[in-house]
Order: structure tokens, then sequence, then C-alpha cells
């Protein structure tokens, strides 16, 4: 590539579209840059030599997508998690013009589908939506996991975000957040609560408050929130730690004591916040957002960043994660990737203070 520029006396324009030029053969990277600023003419001249020939971002980006793209994740077929991803998939398709493939790989909680995502080509060609369960999460305590998120994949966009929740059945003794830690505080120990599972998101969330709180509390693991809906109405159990999905699915059975947040939920206006409930520093969101290969040109993360901004800025899409418990919350690639390596620290400091170990 070679740029030219030239003026009879105007030092300035030619300084202009000279420094342009600079600009532009830096900005493809990879590349030496050579100038000639010739003499009394004011000639300049930017040569631009290729290092091994080739301008790796434009080689990458240019005719993306080329062909179909594999949407993989972690959860099984026919949840909400793959509810969302197929929605998500489909306004791809659209927008990207070629067919997107959701491909379901439950298994290890998530890190089976995030492995294969991190060893295929960096080509925009496989990407991967996932939740902090196995993103910032199962690395720490999924046992033998040896995954590091931020070196074997590239945070592309939040897509979702809920906030976790406390809730009791609608004639529970607990009327309020501050009924619960008076209780758990004066028979430390005596008070049970389910959730998804040993480390699961719920676990980490039900740690978190009984730190903030001071209280004690006893864990009740369970396979899935179906079972522990039913363990909960039935009086099994006390409380249950989850998300708002799970919520808004059983808003007829469980009442919502609180949601960890600093503010009441867009569509659960009837239930307290943790700020307002005399907890500020409770704070838990269970998100989902979308990866691709470490190594994945800028350019192919800025296409599809792109478009998920564009597609999460659409109401009807709106509407469909409400729907289902979730709230569209745009994050681009960057501050994305701010976001999880804080929820990773999040993640160091529940398992400290809680002596949480790899199962």
């Amino acid at each position: 590539v070679q740029a030219q520029v030239s003026g009879d006396d105007g030092r300035q324009l030619q300084g202009y579209r000279l420094q342009a030029a600079v600009d532009f053969a830096r900005d493809l990277g990879g590349l030496a840059v050579d100038l000639d600023l010739g003499g009394e003419g004011f000639l300049g001249a930017v040569s631009v030599a290729l290092l091994g020939g080739t301008l790796p971002g434009l080689a990458h980006a240019a005719g993306y997508p080329n062909g179909t793209i594999n949407f993989l994740h972690g959860f099984a077929a026919g949840g909400p998690a793959d509810a969302t991803v197929r929605a998500m998939a489909e306004e791809l398709q659209k927008r990207l013009g070629q067919q997107v493939l959701v491909d379901p790989r439950p298994g290890a909680n998530g890190l089976l589908a995030a492995r294969e995502v991190a060893k295929s080509a960096p080509d925009g060609k496989t990407v991967f939506y996932s939740t902090n369960g196995t993103v910032a999460i199962a690395p720490f305590l999924s046992a033998g996991a040896n995954f590091d998120s931020l070196k074997e994949l590239r945070p592309v966009s939040r897509i979702s975000t809920l906030p976790g929740m406390i809730m009791v059945p609608k004639e529970s003794r607990f009327a309020t957040l501050a009924d619960l830690i008076a209780e758990a505080k004066a028979n430390p120990g005596k008070i049970t609560f389910g959730t998804t599972g040993v480390n699961s998101e719920g676990h980490l969330n039900a740690e978190l408050f009984s730190y903030l709180a001071g209280v004690e509390l006893t864990h009740v693991p369970y396979k899935g929130a179906a079972e522990y809906v039913i363990d909960l109405i039935t009086g099994r159990i006390d409380i249950v730690f989850g998300g708002t999905s799970t919520f808004t699915q059983n808003a007829d059975k469980l009442r919502g004591l609180v949601v960890a947040a600093k503010e009441r939920s867009e569509f659960l206006a009837g239930v307290p916040s943790a700020a307002e409930s005399g907890l500020p520093e409770y704070e838990f969101l269970i998100w989902g957002g979308m990866f691709m290969a470490a190594g994945t040109p800028d350019e192919i993360v800025a296409t599809v960043d792109g478009t998920v901004g564009k597609i999460l800025a659409d109401q009807v899409v709106k509407d469909k994660l409400k729907a289902r418990g979730y709230t569209a919350s745009y994050l681009g690639s960057s501050d994305f990737t701010d976001f999880v390596r804080g929820n990773i620290e999040l993640t160091k400091k529940i398992i400290d203070v809680a002596g949480l170990k790899p199962i």
C-alpha cells in the first residue's frame, strides 16, 4: 500500500494528509512504515510493507460471515437458556445473512462447550453462550477444571441479566428480609435453603448473603429448580436462592422476599430490593453473554458485537427475554470483558469467605 501527499507551499495540508496516511498504516497492525518527507517541494510519501504478506485483520474480516455459524451453549435443550440462544440465533441469522445453528453441549457445568469453543478456529464461525456459572464459577469450583476463561475465550457481548432472589412460599412466616435475618441470627443453622446444586450460582448467592447478613443457614442442594420449588411449597425447606426467571414461572405459588440488587426489578415491582431492605451491599447478578475463541480478530468481534447491540435494542426481542424473566442488558466487548473480570473477582471473594471447595 502506498500513499503520497504533496503541496505547492502548504506545509499544514501536507502534514494533515501525511499523518492520516501514517495513522491508517499503523492501525492495520503488523506493518512496517517508511516515511519519505522529500525536499523543497514538500513531497511526502508513506510506503507500507506487509510483514508476512497479509493484512491480518482485513484478511479475516473480509466477507465475514462467509459460512454457517455454530452457536454452542452448555445447557440442556428445551430449557430457558436454550430458548434464549435460539431467539438470538434467529435474529443473528436474519441480520448476518448466514445460517446460525444452535448446538447444545451440556456437561461439566458448561465447560464441555466452553472447551470446544476455545479450541475452535478463531474465525468467528463458532460462538458460545455462557452464564457466570460456566465462565466465572466453574473454573474455580469444578475439580480439575483447568480452564482460564479470559485466556481461552474472548468476550463479545453481554446479552441479559437477572438479579438473584430469595423466594419463600406465599404463606411464609418471613414477611420481610429483616424477619429472615432476625430468625437466622436467633437460630443459627436452623433455616434451610434450596439451590440448584453445590457451588451453583444460587449457592454462591446464598453464601454472599450469609456473609453480608452475618447469619448461618443450612444448604439443601437440588438437581433443578422444579424440584426445589415443590419442596419449598410443601414446607420441606424454608427459602430458596434462585433467579427471577424461576420466580416468574411460579409467581402463583411463591413470594419474592428480596432481589439482590440496589433497585427493584423492572418486571417485579412488588419485590423490594436489597438496598431498601437494609442490606445495600447485597448484589448478585446472573447473566448471559456471547464469547468466541481467544485470538478472534477485532473486526469479526466488532461485527458480531454491533449486531448483538442492534438486536437487543429491538423491543420485540426485549419482550421475548422479559417473558422468560431476563432483562436485555447489552454491554459491548470491552465493557463486557471488564464486567467478566469483576465477576470472577467476586467469585474468588465468596469462595474465600465461605471456604468453598471444588467438587
